[in-house]
């Protein structure tokens, strides 16, 4: 499980998921689990024109609160992380109130 703000824009998430060592990904990929929906593709490059919208979209647009994301990378060729989100509590009334 992974907690996360709901806030935060899918492509900042994927740049957090590239700085984790523990993961060693380069271009990670991501798919809703809960949905098959594709979230962000690297490739084909027609699948990453299609998904790149939602690259600036927040989380909480993209999945509900404890939905699984499936990460594929280029650099795990034949494996699919399974991750589940959890978005941390108050984390959007703190920035409603700035």
């Amino acid at each position: 499980m992974r907690e996360v703000d709901p806030n935060q824009k899918l492509i900042d998430f994927l740049e957090d998921l590239q700085k984790d060592s523990a993961l060693q990904l380069q271009k990670p990929s991501v798919r809703c689990a809960d949905t098959g929906t594709n979230l962000y593709f690297q490739a084909p490059p027609m699948l990453e024109k299609k998904t790149r919208p939602n690259l600036e979209l927040p989380l909480s647009a993209l999945v509900q609160n404890g939905f699984s994301l499936y990460i594929t990378d280029p650099n795990l060729p034949g494996v699919a992380i399974a991750m589940q989100l959890r978005f941390r509590e108050g984390e959007t009334q703190e920035q409603n109130g700035e």
